[in-house]
C-alpha cells in the first residue's frame, strides 16, 4: 500500500513537470515569457601565460570549479529524489475508540443514612395503612414500632389528606 502511495506522488509530480514543458515547447515564441535562465558557462579552458615553476614544486591537477547552478545542472536526476517519503500517521487506539458520555440517572440513589424523617414516617404510614391500621392512635403506635419515634396526629393528618383526598377523616 506505500508504495502504491509512492507511485502516485510520483506519478503526479511527474505529470505536471511532463505536462509543463509541453505547454512551454507548444507556446508560440510571440507568448513566451523571459525567464532567467542559469548562464551558460564556458567549460573549455582557459589559455594563460606559461608560469615558471621551480623543479621542486609537484604539481597537482585540479579540476575546474564550478558555479552551483552547473553543479546541480551536472547531476543526474534520479526517480528516487521525486518522490518524498510519505508517512501515514497511524491513529492511536484512543483515537478509535468513542468517547463515551455518561448521562447522570435522572433520578439520584438516595443512601439510606440520607433518608430524613418525614420520609421515615411516610413509609410507616403507607406501611401501617396497607395492613389495615386506620386509626391515629394505631398509626402512632405503627410508627413508633418501625422508627422508634412517634409522630403527631398533625403529621398523620398532612399524609392522610396527601394521599387520600376523597377519603373520610379517620377516628
Amino acid at each position: 500500500m506505500h508504495q502504491l502511495i509512492r507511485l502516485f506522488v510520483f506519478l503526479s509530480k511527474a505529470l505536471k513537470v511532463v505536462g509543463f514543458l509541453i505547454l512551454k515547447i507548444c507556446e508560440p515564441p510571440s507568448q513566451r515569457r523571459a525567464v532567467n535562465h542559469a548562464p551558460i558557462i564556458n567549460l573549455k579552458p582557459k589559455q594563460t601565460a606559461a608560469v615558471q615553476v621551480h623543479s621542486t614544486v609537484q604539481l597537482e591537477p585540479v579540476a575546474p570549479v564550478l558555479p552551483s547552478t552547473a553543479e546541480e545542472q551536472s547531476t543526474a536526476i534520479a526517480i528516487h529524489d521525486l518522490t518524498p517519503q510519505i508517512e501515514i500517521p497511524k491513529p492511536e487506539i484512543y483515537d478509535l475508540t468513542p468517547e463515551i458520555q455518561l448521562a447522570k440517572p435522572a433520578i439520584e440513589p438516595v443512601a439510606i443514612a440520607e433518608i430524613d424523617r418525614a420520609t421515615e414516617v411516610d413509609a410507616a404510614l403507607n406501611e401501617a395503612w396497607s395492613t389495615g391500621v386506620t386509626t391515629y392512635t394505631g398509626l402512632m403506635e405503627y410508627v413508633k414500632e418501625k422508627t422508634g419515634k412517634s409522630c403527631s396526629r398533625r403529621m398523620i393528618s398532612n399524609w392522610k389528606k396527601q394521599n387520600f383526598k376523597n377519603v373520610p377523616a379517620v377516628s
